[in-house]
């Protein structure tokens, strides 16, 4: 069965339906999640920062779509209540699962270099100026 690929953005329409589930559920809880959401790049990670802010969590969010069968999985830094509190959801013909992870594997490996470099960086500075 041949896949029906969008020759502009090189998706599929599997890709498509997946990154509509995804921005309909941050669309949904906008008002719930910490951090920049927009950049698709970053799909599937929370930044180090989440670990550190007490009232939010890392949630793993899995998607699955009734009408198609299609299944997504994200990660977001969410508010802990709201996430306890809506441990599922149904938006239209998907049905969302959340639960709040502690598990600082789900933090970008690209974001944690970048960290612990500008933390070294700040640091020999801070020896130099000695």
């Amino acid at each position: 069965m041949a896949k029906s690929v969008d020759n502009s953005t090189n998706m599929t329409k599997a890709d498509v339906s997946q990154e509509k589930m995804r921005m309909t559920f941050r669309d949904y809880f906008m008002y719930a999640v910490s951090g920049k959401t927009s950049d698709p790049s970053q799909a599937g990670q929370c930044s180090i920062q989440c670990f550190s802010l007490p009232t939010f969590c890392c949630a793993s969010i899995s998607s699955l779509d009734a009408s198609t069968g299609l299944t997504s999985y994200d990660n977001l830094c969410m508010n802990k209540q709201v996430v306890n509190s809506q441990s599922s959801i149904q938006l239209g013909s998907v049905n969302y699962s959340l639960k709040c992870s502690d598990d600082t594997q789900s933090v970008s490996g690209a974001y944690l270099i970048k960290s612990t470099f500008l933390v070294i960086v700040s640091a020999i500075g801070l020896i130099a100026s000695i």
